[in-house]
């Protein structure tokens, strides 16, 4: 009798899945894990769909195990897989190991973690412990005789002690579960607190009739399309489906969540990288059992179990955090609007400042689009300020009319915010004698100056170096700090106000979870106080009393060598803009420049992002860039810079064998990265571009099919990596 055969996709970089064959008496199904053997390794994979095949004479191997005798993953993540393997060019084994919290990867079976959503418990599940831990193992025996869950009390009570427990459960011996509040029955749905006005009324309502379809909410901030979000997700609640609702980072969007959660309770589960391996699982099967309604999470909750989905929202769309720029490089907005198109459901984008791809698609006709042009309260848009800085002294980077204002503002009881993107205390450390400037021993970039701890860092591998008292150059005792980062506004702010407490928020402040919540904490007491940020306080916050914000360098995207530049900096100075006058009064903002005729400086000063936008959008047309055409990035390095050029000339090489480069479609480089150098590996790119995407795609798939990455030709310390729709250009 021939056995069945099965196809398994493993977490291994190989395009093509592996056959197995199995018994007909426990033949997984698609979506299942197994253990299979793959050289002298045995692996969790997961069963593809459709029929396996094998040339005549091959030797097949057999699964080794059948963890859960049901589909981990169910039909409809398992063909959002198959699509972003496909278009994104990724092993499909990587993709689906990408899509399951860690727990998942391994043996942890599916049934032990349903006991989980039942009761405290110590359940023995996996591989007894070593004999040597006499304990441990005693323990686990006896619990594999006891006929159902065991009380964590019970096992006390027998004799053995709270250790032993904690280390046969790190140890992976046993399973511990634990009762959530979440496991008790949903109350009952109200009404939410607040209405809608009459222009997020027409939203709400023409969303709500679309059974499908993608739709772009384009409004200002505090135009109140988080309440837009809240009437939608209560209309599938009542109508027993789920709602997913991505967020580009979760921290930086904590009274979001706290909404959603005073409206809906229980039903609300978060899932973001912040939270530990076993409540992330936890969060996974509230999902797929239906126990959450509403899951809020950054870009890898879009792959959740979801088996009532009614309804997808990606706020934020346009923020470049939703692009994963490692192992699998997807972006989760696109991939959002690819699962809401094979559910047949609706997906909802909103920004204040929509990405061009988005922007384009409107234009295409493939996206519905909504404007909401007023702040939901009385208040207007912030005063927007041109402060012309070229003649002007600064202080703390600050002109003299800006220190005025921020004066005047805390005088008044009110808060300001001065927003400065670069972290530290300066960018620069040089000798005033000799020119000699602090650079990191294994990147391309200047070290930055921090005080707190005084030391040296790369921001890009994160070395760090002490500060030298004299010139390593000359010996000179002439090294100076040159620029200002957040940290040394911070202390020159302090000093200039001393009678009110300065807030810095930025990554050195908030490295841990409770960081943010307790600086953000001290800004929504309301009391006077100067807040000093980087992109962390540009997004999802609302500041109540924050009267003016003040813009230290609005000129940073303006010549930038990357095309988004432009797009890139408007996007981020009229969110940050945003975060003044929220409330009562209306806002004033501060654009500190040396380019103050400059018509994108003019267009921000009008919040006029759709001058820009419409602008940005013909220079890409003209020059055959995104969305206009399919940017696909060919990533090199090696050991030194020639090797790095010589494997991408290989690659072009071959490229250009399939057609790259004729025909409409264009192969240029290789360039060198902004940054040559990085953790001691020279970088270099290939930038293919084509307006035929599905053209792109099969070009590509033929050349990873037939060229792997070990092909003929190739320096052998060189490695190079695909980056399909890339972000990262330089």
């Amino acid at each position: 009798m021939t056995q069945p055969l099965i196809q398994v996709a493993v977490p291994l970089p190989v395009r093509t899945p592996y056959t197995y064959t199995a018994t007909a008496d426990s033949l997984p199904c698609a979506g299942e894990r197994v253990r299979v053997p793959v050289g002298r390794r045995t692996l969790t994979g997961w069963v593809l769909p459709g029929p396996a095949s094998v040339p005549d004479g091959a030797s097949l191997k057999a699964i080794s195990k059948r963890l859960d005798n049901e589909p981990a993953f169910p039909a409809d993540v398992l063909e959002l897989a198959h699509w972003a393997a496909r278009y994104y060019q990724h092993p499909p084994g990587e993709v689906l190991a990408a899509m399951v919290p860690a727990p998942l990867r391994g043996e942890t079976p599916l049934h032990v973690l349903q006991d989980r959503l039942a009761t405290t418990e110590y359940r023995a599940a996996m591989t007894p412990p070593a004999q040597r831990a006499a304990r441990q193992a005693a323990l686990w025996h006896w619990l594999k005789s006891m006929p159902g869950p065991v009380e964590r009390e019970a096992v006390l009570r027998a004799g053995y002690s709270a250790q032993v427990l904690k280390s046969a459960v790190q140890g992976g011996a046993l399973i511990e579960s634990v009762r959530y509040p979440w496991e008790s029955e949903h109350s009952s749905l109200g009404e939410l607190p607040h209405g809608l006005n009459p222009s997020q009324q027409n939203v709400y309502e023409s969303i709500r009739s679309a059974p499908a379809g993608a739709h772009l909410i384009e409004g200002v901030t505090g135009s109140g399309k988080t309440e837009i979000y809240l009437h939608l997700t209560m209309d599938q609640i009542r109508a027993g489906r789920q709602v997913l609702i991505l967020v580009p980072e979760i921290g930086l969007t904590p009274q979001f969540a706290a909404r959603f959660e005073h409206a809906f309770g229980s039903r609300v589960a978060l899932y973001h990288s912040a939270m530990t391996d076993s409540e992330r699982l936890l969060t996974w099967f509230r999902a797929r059992s239906g126990h959450a309604r509403v899951i809020i999470g950054t870009r890898s909750a879009l792959f959740l179990p979801l088996p009532d989905a009614g309804l997808i929202i990606v706020d934020e769309e346009h923020d470049t955090s939703y692009k994963q720029q490692d192992t699998f490089r997807y972006h989760a907005r696109d991939l959002a609007v690819v699962r809401a198109h094979q559910r047949n459901i609706p997906v909802v984008l909103g920004s204040a400042t929509p990405s061009l791809e988005s922007l384009a698609n409107v234009q295409r006709g493939r996206y519905t689009h909504y404007r909401l042009t007023r702040r939901a309260s009385s208040t207007a848009l912030p005063r927007m300020r041109i402060l012309d800085i070229r003649t002007r002294p600064l202080t703390a980077g600050l002109s003299q009319p800006a220190l005025h204002t921020l004066q005047q503002v805390l005088d008044s009881g009110q808060q300001a915010l001065v927003f400065i993107n670069r972290r530290g205390y300066a960018p620069v450390l040089t000798c005033e004698h000799c020119q000699w400037i602090a650079e990191c021993h294994h990147c391309d970039v200047r070290l930055t100056l921090h005080q707190h701890p005084r030391q040296l860092t790369c921001h890009h591998c994160d070395s760090r170096y002490s500060v030298p008292m004299t010139c390593p150059a000359c010996g000179q005792s002439t090294v100076a700090p040159v620029g200002a980062g957040t940290e040394r506004t911070e202390n020159e702010l302090e000093q200039l106000f001393p009678d009110y407490p300065v807030v810095r928020i930025d990554r050195d402040t908030a490295r841990q979870g409770r960081d943010l919540p307790r600086l953000l904490q001290r800004v929504h007491a309301g009391e006077p106080c100067l807040l000093v940020g980087t992109q962390m306080v540009a997004k999802g916050h609302d500041f109540p009393n924050l009267a003016c914000v003040i813009i230290l360098n609005a000129d940073g995207g303006l010549f930038s060598a990357d095309f988004r530049g432009t797009e890139w900096m408007a996007q981020q100075l009229i969110q940050v803009a945003g975060r003044a006058g929220r409330r009562d009064a209306r806002g004033e903002v501060i654009l500190q420049t040396r380019y103050p005729e400059h018509p994108v400086i003019q267009a921000l000063a009008h919040h006029d992002y759709a001058t820009i936008a419409r602008d940005e959008l013909a220079q890409r047309r003209l020059h055959h860039l995104p969305p206009e055409a399919q940017l696909v990035a060919v990533w090199g390095e090696g050991r030194n810079a020639e090797e790095t050029e010589a494997g991408l000339l290989r690659l072009r090489a071959v490229l250009e064998n399939l057609g790259m480069g004729c025909d409409g479609n264009q192969i240029t480089g290789p360039f060198p990265a902004v940054i040559a150098r990085k953790k001691q590996r020279f970088r270099a790119v290939l930038w293919l571009l084509d307006s035929d995407r599905n053209r792109m795609r099969r070009t590509l798939s033929h050349w990873l099919q037939n060229y792997p990455k070990g092909a003929d030709g190739l320096p052998p310390a060189f490695r190079w990596r695909l980056d399909v729709d890339a972000l990262e250009t330089l």
